[in-house]
């Protein structure tokens, strides 16, 4: 299988290993492309959860993931590496500031600002 690109004066043509190659790099370039992306919503407010929720999947982006308290969003974040992190500041326990500190101890949950 040979791969033949032609626009204007620019031409290419691979062989059938380089034409495997391309193939799968823009297999993966595409998939990567539209992945959706994992965002966790830490809040103990069970309503604000579930809108905020329904919202991000409303736009279809997003693929959420939720805790209801600092302590249960450490360990889902950990477990889980979401690609953003929406964090209550007010809740009872431990409140969303030490749920960020938490976060920014460990190497595998550090937030880049």
């Amino acid at each position: 299988m040979d791969l033949c690109y032609k626009s204007g004066d620019l031409q290419y043509q691979a062989g059938e290993n380089e034409a495997k190659k391309l193939v799968i790099i823009l297999t993966i370039v595409l998939m990567v492309q539209y992945m959706t992306k994992r965002i966790l919503i830490i809040d103990d407010d069970r309503d604000i959860r579930e809108a905020t929720q329904m919202c991000l999947e409303i736009l279809g982006e997003w693929e959420v993931l939720s805790a209801a308290s600092g302590k249960e969003g450490l360990v889902t974040a950990a477990t889980e590496q979401p690609d953003a992190i929406l964090l209550d500041v007010m809740m009872p326990e431990m409140d969303g500031l030490t749920t960020f500190e938490k976060l920014q101890e460990n190497p595998i949950t550090k937030i880049f600002l």
